[in-house]
């Protein structure tokens, strides 16, 4: 209504599409499922409790508007559909004026009207998925003996623990990828 409200003050056009009405049923309907949990519990899902829905999505890098956030929710919607059959089909509107735009915020009042029944986890690898060691190896060895040479300005204290981590980067070298595989720390 301010949407109309604010067209008729501006003298402004105004659309609508049945998508819009439609999501403003489902909302309706959503709220009415969240108040009614446990008494509409069978007509949605046949578990008691939280079903736990899992997506795992090494895509996503943490803040980053470019997350492809549309298709964890199209995942997750189709495996609650997995789980509550034709009432699935409800909430997701197929009209002719539907985009993924349409379609996602119709999945999300989906998700909303069944969180009584499912617990929704996003999963996601952090770390760091190759280093390179750049350069030759005689160029590490001549680091590793360069800065061995700092410790004669009253360094050894700095230098001594720092021998052992240069000496193995030099070990390393170009099989770098590899130490970090058998370290678990690479999904390559």
């Amino acid at each position: 209504m301010v949407s109309l409200h604010r067209a008729f003050t501006q003298h402004r056009p105004f659309s609508l599409s049945p998508d819009m009405i439609w999501l403003l049923i489902c909302q309706g309907v959503a709220h009415h499922v969240n108040v009614h949990a446990e008494t509409l519990r069978s007509r949605f899902v046949r578990h008691q409790g939280k079903a736990r829905i899992k997506v795992l999505r090494n895509d996503f890098i943490k803040g980053s508007p470019e997350n492809p956030w549309g298709e964890v929710i199209n995942e997750f919607s189709l495996r609650i559909r997995d789980h509550i059959g034709p009432a699935h089909d409800l909430f997701v509107p197929r009209f002719s004026s539907t985009s993924s735009t349409e379609r996602i915020a119709a999945e999300i009042v989906l998700l909303y009207a069944v969180q009584s029944y499912f617990q929704f986890d996003l999963y996601t690898i952090r770390g760091i998925p190759a280093i390179t060691l750049e350069g030759t190896e005689e160029d590490w060895q001549i680091l590793a003996d360069r800065a061995r040479a700092f410790a004669q300005f009253d360094l050894e204290w700095w230098f001594t623990p720092l021998q052992p981590i240069l000496q193995e980067l030099l070990r390393m070298g170009p099989h770098f990828h590899f130490g970090l595989k058998s370290a678990g720390l690479s999904d390559r």
